[in-house]
């Protein structure tokens, strides 16, 4: 069946489009966290699909065989066009076969195609759905479970405007295949995402190249950052719209985003160099008043983790990772190599050694007379 021989847009009615028909849909999940970068077009587009999620294994796959068109894309209906729900990393890779300007634009050359397999790009078959609802499971199967999954951001983005449009979280936490709280934990981080960014929060003024939405969502199940932002200490529950943080602790909201994120701009590093354990460290932190007073004052979470913890505690563990360290050392030895820097290390190692047990001795024999 060709698309004029559909009348009404019958929900997954499947037809055969023209591809100059299709349109990317600019809500996509996918886009969650390079809505900022993308203008929108099919440009920028084509190229947050050859960046992000190998565009070009695809684009080489078409040309090498031509489309098969055994998977209809689902679309929707936009006046003449269709906008496409599922399907668009597929979208990119024919625009970019299609139309050579755009292909240079984007930096790919090698678009030659066999005439016969040419013309495989020209119309495709595609699922026309009443709404973006009619698609939800499929897509959310596919994309969370499937073949091409999506990251947490595009998760908690999908899973928020599911929400929205009248599913409950036990449904959309059983179609993710996740669970309950999990699903729970990636809706509310996002709203709270979104509260940051509409108080002033720039998504790509992060200082480093990556996202790390999970820094933020696995964040506001701690205590102390949930007392921070003002959030009761032990309910989750939340409406899935609207301002999760109090307005009164928006200043701390920002806060939060500065430390987890940094700002190039301000060359301000990020505090949370890596979730473990860093994120642990900065919720400790955040409890305990004296060490949440230092970090105020310093921004330094290793100085903050000092007062935090005291020096004799950490003397006792770092001793007793060393001993655990030579004792592994030690069983491996008959797989030494013979190598001159390991020798010297190992002459270090006892030199030091000896050095700490006489300063232990040392303070010990002062302590006794004191």
């Amino acid at each position: 069946m060709n698309v004029e021989d559909a009348v009404v847009p019958v929900s997954g009615l499947s037809v055969v489009v023209p591809v100059d028909d299709l349109q990317f849909d600019k809500e996509n999940p996918r886009f969650a966290d390079a809505e900022e970068q993308l203008q929108f077009d099919d440009k920028s587009i084509v190229e947050f699909y050859r960046n992000e999620v190998d565009l070009m294994e695809l684009v080489n796959s078409i040309t090498a065989s031509g489309y098969i068109d055994f998977d209809p894309m689902l679309v929707i209906r936009n006046g003449k066009k269709f906008t496409v729900l599922e399907g668009n990393r597929r979208l990119a890779a024919l625009k970019v076969l299609r139309n050579p300007e755009l292909a240079a634009a984007v930096g790919i050359s090698d678009t030659k195609m066999r005439a016969a397999d040419r013309k495989s790009i020209d119309k495709i078959s595609v699922r026309i759905m009443k709404n973006k609802s009619d698609s939800r499971a499929y897509i959310g199967f596919k994309h969370i479970n499937g073949p091409h999954k999506w990251d947490s951001m595009a998760k908690a983005k999908y899973a928020s405007e599911w929400i929205k449009d009248g599913a409950t979280l036990d449904q959309v936490a059983k179609t993710l295949g996740d669970q309950n709280f999990l699903v729970r934990r990636l809706i509310f981080g996002y709203l709270v995402l979104k509260q940051a960014i509409n108080n002033g929060f720039d998504i790509e003024d992060r200082y480093t190249k990556r996202f790390a939405f999970s820094h933020l969502y696995t964040g506001l199940t701690r205590p102390g950052f949930r007392e921070y932002l003002g959030l009761n200490p032990d309910d989750l529950n939340f409406k899935t719209t609207g301002q999760p943080i109090p307005r009164a602790h928006v200043r701390q909201l920002m806060d939060v985003m500065e430390w987890l994120y940094g700002s190039r701009k301000r060359n301000i590093l990020p505090v949370i160099r890596s979730q473990n354990p860093d994120l642990n460290r900065l919720n400790e932190v955040l409890q305990r008043p004296q060490s949440r007073r230092s970090f105020m004052s310093s921004k330094s979470l290793d100085e903050a983790v000092d007062v935090l913890e005291p020096k004799s505690r950490r003397f006792s563990d770092a001793l007793l990772r060393a001993l655990s360290n030579t004792e592994t050392a030690t069983a491996l030895v008959v797989h030494f190599d013979g190598s001159t820097l390991l020798l010297e290390t190992a002459q270090t190692l006892l030199t030091q050694a000896k050095f700490l047990l006489e300063s232990m001795q040392g303070q010990k024999k002062g302590k006794r007379r004191a």
